[in-house]
């Protein structure tokens, strides 16, 4: 066989520079395009595979910007001189060379040639003639280099796709016919690949080989691989997979292998095995045990550390450290106040671009050391103790900058399974997917713990998967070094063994990429999954499928060295009901109890630290000691806002705690005198305060405003409302700057709120928390009615939650809501004649007060938004069209049954008659002063009156909650997870 492999040789490699002149996206694997690109250059031959094969070292970054270079290498055959030479005069005349002019192409017209080099010397060369050969002589030269090496591995450069022995495929389609692990490449399977691979170049050259004698005398290697799963498109945008076996395998002592299985080893390196070899996939390198290699190949024309190194994307890293910062700041989350590099200083913002750079330099010339973590310990919400190791500031922007250049291109790999971690996905669309495999028929579940996860990762198998990924990267020693930091804890630095640190930026995305394996395991198994980071429940149509998840789920994680917790993994049925990621599944039906602790462990002992952990390696005497230490363990509190309570200065009465201004009855002037808001009616003051005390003003009917008011409104950032008298909303004044979140947090808003995905969970939220109040209002007005109008309305909550879009989902909240206001009218009586919603103007009593509360509440969340640092008129549910502020439109849903209680009170006995109501053709049904002020009073009072969440045990004022529904907003808009609306409990 090798003395016939002769023919392929001698080789000749090229290696192209290329520049991008304008922006282009890749996905992870860049051979598919690259082999695209290169046959439509040289013409199209038919014998383009049996003469050039190709390497694409830049697979793993999909991001090019003008200006960027581009490297890949080109590998011709015996015979390819002529296709080589096609090539070069190609790549000079780029772009006019290039293949058709269509953006959804990443290398077409956006390139020009920069340099040529020969693969083998690393000469610049011009001409096919300039290169070297690799023949005969030098094969035979690298074979004995390695029949002299004490051990041989195989790293593979590229996803290898190598069939399965043909009985083992038998009745297998698509991927399941391919090689996935080491298990699967026993019987000599791999030679027999090598050999086929090679044959099959001699075949298309008319040349007959031997049939495969060596393969049946190679013991099978032993290694840790594992299946890559991606894509390509092709020229009509169909996807096809091009997903493979990566990893390394142990082949055995260079002296100890046949002949000619070491033989074609070495060849094989160069040509690539198994399916769609001319692409550049089933590419490896032979090395030794320390990483040595002899194999020629190219290398990226930037490096990953490179790119994490530019300026723009450090000071992304900065602002998202930063902003972190200041909420654990605000939240009391444990910091350090004695490292002097936990926190960015507010004096040095003049200087952030020096520090910025010196970061970007060190890690440019691969300098960047990485420092000690810093330990600290908390108890989780389970009371346990839990160990982070936090790095320094200014090293979790450095950490934050690498993940951003690496996370993207990852997430292309990533399995539809995984939830955490991830943009546009998070425990809501979990959750919606284990709903959905419910609807599908699915009703057993194996719940899986696994073992420390993130403390149990082992570096080794970690590295095997980074270098799949990225070859020889620079990054991959970075990001190792930061996974394997030191903790320095009490005066002492705790050296570890394996483990991600909980609270490094990169973690997230390391943890991930350990667990795809588990993914594809499981689902080219057959099995149905959903993973948030290590958490992960499988699910299955029966209890035997369910059992038999088990056991491939600890199958897989063996693979990975780790293992299952066999006290928190069981097999349990939808019907019995499930907690997973904070929500509670039971048949269809699906809570959020986040906020609800899983039992009572706050009192009890805490469990000790997981034994490959930090804390343990520090000891369990430290561990004990920790234990009611509040000061050397600081305590996991939960976020709290400041007070909101707000009570309005009503028609110009004066309350105790008033923060925000409502002005009604007759026309009035409000104005500024001495730092203080004055009102008056008829040359008498009815109400006055200091500006620094208010919050908002809200103007209701045909009221006066001065200039001077007006600005000292807007230097106290007092938002100035105006309503009809009627209640029909129609703006504000107010200074339009940011909160002190800053304008980046508009930015952030508008792009999560551009996310259809996110958008539609967070919508779905908010729907199902206005359809379970409206439920709720008919329950209690009748414990026994209403029964037909609630089941429609817990139908239309179940519909809520499988929405596929918006426009479905607003069809579902119309319909519930026709059906409460059908009910709500059965309530109101006969004399206050209402029929149902109308508006612009309210034609009916009761229709005026749901108008009027509706103002109310609309005008309090603008405020409330503004004071949060959101922007109101950007939304993610309500269509955003002129002055509307639809982001406070969204939030007020879940809090609108307390305008429509209010509302209900107003009509009913002892309530506002009807005659307080006056109607105008023109300008609708309005309330009488003294009915206006009774129902504004009476709704504010219920605004202050503390009310419970769903999930919580303490209540606060309904204007709190309405803040602390803003706070979780601006954490869902920051990290992408889901948005958790506010739900009474």
């Amino acid at each position: 066989m090798i003395s016939s492999a002769h023919a392929l040789l001698p080789l000749r490699g090229l290696v192209i520079t290329l520049e991008f002149t304008a922006e282009a996206q890749l996905s992870f694997f860049h051979q598919a395009a690259v082999h695209a690109f290169v046959r439509h250059l040289v013409g199209s031959p038919d014998d383009f595979a049996r003469l050039i094969t190709l390497d694409a070292p830049e697979s793993g970054r999909c991001l090019y910007r003008p200006g960027d270079l581009y490297r890949f290498a080109v590998l011709g055959l015996a015979g390819a001189d002529i296709l080589l030479a096609r090539l070069i005069g190609a790549l000079d005349d780029l772009p006019d060379t290039a293949p058709v002019r269509d953006v959804r192409v990443p290398l077409r017209d956006n390139l020009r040639w920069v340099a040529l080099h020969d693969l083998f010397s690393g000469a610049a060369v011009r001409y096919v003639a300039d290169l070297s050969l690799y023949d005969g002589e030098r094969l035979a030269a690298e074979i004995d280099l390695w029949r002299g090496a004490g051990f041989v591995q195989l790293q593979w450069l590229s996803p290898a796709r190598l069939l399965l022995p043909q009985a083992a495929r038998a009745g297998r389609k698509g991927e399941q016919r391919f090689c996935r692990d080491c298990a699967d490449l026993s019987d000599g399977l791999l030679a027999a690949r090598v050999h086929d691979s090679l044959a099959d170049l001699l075949r298309r050259r008319g040349i007959e080989t031997d049939a495969r004698q060596i393969a049946a005398n190679i013991p099978p290697p032993d290694g840790h691989l594992f299946w890559v799963d991606s894509t390509y498109h092709d020229a009509r945008g169909q996807g096809n997979p091009i997903g493979g076996l990566c990893g390394r395998l142990h082949i055995g002592p260079g002296a100890e292998l046949a002949p000619d299985w070491l033989s074609l080893l070495v060849l094989g390196q160069y040509l690539g095995i198994g399916q769609r070899r001319a692409f550049g996939l089933g590419r490896y390198r032979l090395r030794t045990p320390d990483g040595i290699s002899t194999a020629a190949e190219a290398a990226p024309a930037s490096s990953l550390l490179a790119q994490a190194a530019r300026t723009d994307l450090l000071y992304d890293a900065y602002v998202a450290m930063r902003d972190n910062q200041r909420e654990r700041d605000d939240n009391n989350a444990p910091i350090d106040p004695d490292d002097p590099e936990s926190m960015p200083d507010p004096e040095a913002e003049e200087a952030l671009a020096d520090r910025l750079e010196a970061i970007g330099e060190r890690l440019r010339a691969m300098r960047y050391q990485a420092p000690a973590l810093k330990g600290v310990v908390i108890r989780d919400p389970d009371g346990d103790l839990r160990a982070l190791a936090i790095p320094p500031f200014w090293d979790r922007v450095a950490q934050r900058a690498v993940n951003d250049c690496i996370t993207p291109a990852c997430d292309l790999l990533m399995s539809e399974a995984s939830h955490g971690y991830r943009r546009g996905r998070s425990r809501h669309t979990a959750s919606l997917d284990i709903n959905r495999a419910w609807q599908d028929g699915y009703r057993w579940v194996y719940e899986a713990d696994i073992e420390d996860f993130f403390d149990s990762v082992d570096w080794d198998k970690l590295r095997l998967r980074l270098e799949a990924l990225y070859r020889d990267d620079p990054v991959i020693d970075l990001i190792l070094a930061w996974m394997a930091a030191v903790v320095d804890y009490q005066g002492f630095s705790v050296q570890r063994s394996m483990g991600l640190p909980q609270g490094a930026p990169l973690s997230p995305t390391m943890a991930n990429l350990m667990l795809d394996d588990l993914d594809n395991d499981l689902e080219q198994a057959g099995f149905r999954l959903v993973r948030y980071a290590d958490d992960f429940v499988v699910l299955c149509r029966d209890r035997a499928q369910a059992e038999a998840a088990g056991q491939e789920v600890r199958r897989s994680l063996a693979e990975l060295g780790l293992q299952l917790n066999d006290a928190k993994s069981r097999v349990v049925s939808f019907q019995q009901g499930f907690r997973f990621l904070g929500f509670v599944f039971m048949n269809d039906l699906v809570l959020d109890v986040s906020a609800t602790p899983k039992d009572a462990a706050h009192s009890a002992a805490p469990k000790p630290p997981s034994p490959n952990s930090w804390l343990a390696r520090f000891g369990q005497r430290a561990a004990r000691a920790l234990g009611d230490n509040s000061s050397a363990m600081p305590a996991a509190t939960k976020p709290t806002d400041p007070a909101t309570s707000q009570v309005p200065l009503a028609i110009g009465e004066r309350q105790e705690q008033g923060l925000a201004l409502m002005v009604t009855g007759a026309s009035a002037l409000v104005s500024s005198s001495r730092g203080r808001v004055v009102v008056t009616r008829d040359d008498q003051v009815i109400a006055e305060a200091p500006w620094r005390s208010l919050q908002a003003v809200l103007l209701l009917g045909p009221h006066h405003i001065t200039t001077p008011a007006l600005r000292h409104a807007m230097a106290h950032d007092v938002p100035v409302h105006l309503a009809s008298r009627g209640g029909h909303y129609q703006g504000l004044a107010c200074n339009a700057q940011p909160g002190r979140e800053g304008a980046a947090l508009w930015l952030t808003q508008r792009q999560r709120c551009d996310d259809a995905i996110w958008s539609l969970a967070a919508a779905i939220a908010v729907v199902m928390a206005r359809i379970r109040h409206m439920r709720e209002v008919l329950r209690q007005r009748q414990p026994a009615g209403f029964v037909r109008e609630r089941d429609a309305l817990q139908r239309a909550l179940n519909e809520a939650g499988r929405a596929d879009d918006r426009s479905m989902l607003n069809g579902i909240e119309g319909q519930a809501t026709r059906t409460y206001f059908a009910a709500l009218a059965k309530l109101v009586p006969d004399a206050y004649a209402f029929q149902g919603r109308n508006r612009r103007p309210p034609r009916d009593p009761f229709n005026a007060l749901l108008s009027l509360g509706y103002s109310l509440l609309h005008a309090q969340h603008i405020t409330l938004l503004r004071v949060a640092g959101l922007y109101p008129w950007i939304g993610f549910y309500h269509q955003r069209h002129g002055r509307h502020a639809a982001l406070a439109s969204d939030l007020m849903e879940p809090f609108r049954h307390i305008v429509e209680r209010a509302a209900l009170a107003a009509v009913g006995r002892g309530g506002i008659p009807p005659e307080q109501f006056h109607a105008d053709p023109q300008r609708g049904c309005r309330l009488a002063p003294p009915a206006l002020k009774r129902y504004l009073a009476d709704l504010w009072l219920r605004l202050e009156r503390p009310v419970g969440r769903i999930g919580e045990q303490d209540s606060y004022p309904v204007l709190e909650q309405m803040q602390r529904q803003n706070r979780r907003l601006i954490d869902a808009l920051r990290t992408g997870s889901d948005f958790d609306a506010w739900v009474s409990r």
